[in-house]
């Protein structure tokens, strides 16, 4: 039940990540390094945290150099009174491999959402144009990659436990026409058709009819709540991403959370509107 439970979790997740992509197995790594290769095991499953130094040998072994061994060793040396923060571009491991491990094991998500449709609520097309604004800085190969990881994740929307999401959008989210108008009626759609599901519930935010500072001014932000672990929050940077599991900071973002879904549409309300806005963008395509 300890804070850096969810760091071990992260940190096993980017070495499973590494060897796997190195093409090494549990044993190989374990014969290299004089353990069982069941201790390898825990180490990529979270239930025990690797020290610094073997984890550097992990790497070794596996064959991780340059800025993602460094990156993979910050997560290692980070201690449990801080929160986590991993620089690199968005969607590098292990940056995704921490988040993807949070997400998979959620029981409970919030997200907050004033800019983009969230990832888990992405229809192909949609998030086809998100991911095509990183054409001038990652490689077309590397772009896919990322779009078939995003449509891979919804699937602890509709699995047979599946994770309950609450999504508050900003309204002018709906109104945009990210990747043009057709793309985006077929965006609102698919919302319409996952509002249905009895786990997922969307309720739209107007910020600019907002006449006094709100929490829902600062920036997006995703609450994870799991089983058996404390609440993690996490915040999306142009080239990192923060984790926070302080408990006095993850309680501020409760309060906003709470704050902005009182502010926002009902969920009923919030479907009227993407009824509403459908019919417009199909007669502009």
């Amino acid at each position: 039940m300890t804070r850096g439970m969810h760091r071990a979790r992260g940190l096993g997740a980017a070495l499973r990540d590494v060897r796997m992509r190195g093409k090494v197995s549990q044993r190989q790594v374990a014969g290299k390094l004089g353990i069982s290769h069941t201790t390898v095991g825990r180490w990529e499953k979270g239930e025990i945290t690797p020290s610094l130094e073997d984890t550097s040998a992990f790497l070794a072994v596996v064959g991780v150099t340059g800025s993602e061994r460094d990156r993979i060793l910050n997560i290692a040396r980070a201690g449990d009174e801080a929160d986590l923060l991993i620089s690199g571009s968005s969607g590098v491991n292990p940056h995704l491999s921490a988040f993807l491990e949070l997400e998979q094991n959620a029981v409970r998500i919030f997200e907050y959402a004033p800019m983009l449709v969230p990832g888990l609520l992405q229809a192909p097309d949609y998030g086809r144009a998100v991911v095509a604004r990183l054409a001038d800085t990652v490689p077309a190969a590397e772009r896919a990659s990322r779009l078939n990881i995003r449509m891979g994740r919804q699937v602890i929307l509709s699995q047979l436990d599946p994770v309950e999401f609450v999504a508050i959008i900003d309204v002018n989210v709906l109104h945009a026409q990210i990747g043009g108008p057709r793309v985006m009626a077929a965006q609102l759609g698919h919302l319409a058709m996952l509002a249905e599901r009895g786990n997922v519930t969307i309720q739209a935010h107007d910020l600019h009819a907002q006449t006094e500072c709100t929490p829902a001014h600062a920036s997006p932000f995703i609450i994870f709540e799991f089983a058996d672990l404390g609440p993690v929050v996490y915040l999306e940077h142009l080239s990192s991403g923060a984790f926070l599991e302080d408990r006095e900071d993850v309680s501020v973002y409760q309060t906003a959370a709470e704050a902005i879904r009182r502010a926002a549409m009902s969920p009923a309300r919030t479907k009227e509107l993407i009824a509403e806005v459908i019919p417009r963008l199909e007669t502009t395509s």
